[in-house]
Formats: C-alpha cells, structure tokens, sequence
C-alpha cells in the first residue's frame, strides 16, 4: 500500500508543479 501511495503523492506533486509554472508564466505574461 505505502508503494502506491508514493507514486500517487509523486504524481500529484509533479501535476501541481506544473499547474503552478503554467500559472507564474501566464501572469508574467499579462505583466
């Protein structure tokens, strides 16, 4: 169960960093 929980986290943590970079470059953007 741990093992699936760490790729799970894993994953997640890579989608919400990629979200908050689409973010910070859309905002830049409108600057």
């Amino acid at each position: 169960m741990s093992g699936y929980w760490g790729i799970i986290f894993g994953v997640l943590s890579m989608i919400l960093a990629l979200i908050g970079l689409i973010v910070v470059r859309r905002q830049n953007r409108d600057k």
